[in-house]
């Protein structure tokens, strides 16, 4: 989505720095190989392709994966303005309802995608087992990608301090989590406390990965590829699906499918998918 709605003299960089790293993978990896890094990881940082809802849905599965095993985490989310938090803390209190909670964090003004639908199952999840829920976009609407991930570090660094303890969990933009971009201005900012050691990266549908995979006839039966020691990709979505929820976003301003008239938009998705994979 950025690479649309930003346009700034760097982009071009900072794209590459997301794009480099996701080019190539070591091995087909398992779960229990993510759920075993994600476990010995400090700083655990996803990607989020924010209209993609499989992208909230593995977010959603790594938090169940890991509350076996831990609750010894804090969500860190882009979704939310750090001014917001005190609305985010009584809601997941229940002190405050959901209807004046969404009036209040205001999505469609404060965040490009109004896709609250595809957020409350994770919101669900933090309320139901207290998980602490902080919101890290910081900088102005409309600022700049290294403002705001110059902004984003300063509160990333705020909540490592407040909770030196907890694993934390950023669940942010995919291009951001490049280690050159977000990571290395939340290490500059929090300093020598900063593990680098104990990074995580989980990317999601690179497209090029898809088509390697592709071409050995493993798309639809791979699920997670490991890139280095500190590094996953998953796929849960194929390149045009992801590509064709941001264009249904920007025509609609919802989900993969136009709810008042879900036949059709099945039946759309569906022609394009069969005219891309050439099939009549």
């Amino acid at each position: 989505e950025d690479s649309i709605l930003v346009s700034e003299q760097d982009f071009v960089k900072y794209e590459r720095n997301y794009l480099k790293h996701v080019r190539e993978f070591r091995e087909i990896a398992e779960p229990l190989q993510l759920k075993a890094a994600a476990l010995a990881a400090e700083w655990i940082y996803v990607g989020d392709y924010h209209t993609n809802r499989q992208s909230q849905r593995a977010l959603l599965r790594l938090l169940k994966m890991l509350i076996g095993a831990t609750d010894r985490f804090v969500l860190c989310l882009e979704f939310l303005q750090k001014r917001h938090q005190v609305h985010v803390d009584r809601y997941l209190q229940s002190k405050l309802s959901l209807s004046k909670f969404l009036q209040h964090i205001n999505l469609r003004k404060h965040f490009y995608f109004d896709l609250w639908e595809n957020f409350e199952p994770i919101f669900d999840f933090a309320k139901y087992y207290q998980i602490e829920v902080f919101g890290i976009e910081t900088a102005s609407f409309g600022a700049g990608l290294k403002k705001r991930d110059a902004a984003m570090a300063q509160t990333l660094a705020e909540i490592s301090r407040q909770r030196p303890d907890m694993k934390k969990i950023v669940f942010v933009g995919d291009l951001h989590i490049a280690p050159e971009n977000l990571p290395r201005q939340a290490a500059k900012t929090v300093g020598k406390a900063y593990p680098h050691e104990r990074e995580l990266f989980l990317y999601q549908n690179s497209e090029q990965i898809y088509w390697k995979l592709a071409a050995d006839h493993l798309e639809d039966k791979v699920e997670l590829v490991r890139l280095d020691d500190k590094s996953f990709c998953l796929i849960n979505t194929p390149p045009i699906v992801w590509q064709q929820s941001y264009l249904n976003w920007l025509e609609n301003e919802e989900g993969e499918i136009d709810y008042q008239d879900p036949k059709h938009g099945f039946l759309d998705l569906a022609e394009r998918i069969a005219k891309f994979l050439e099939i009549k």
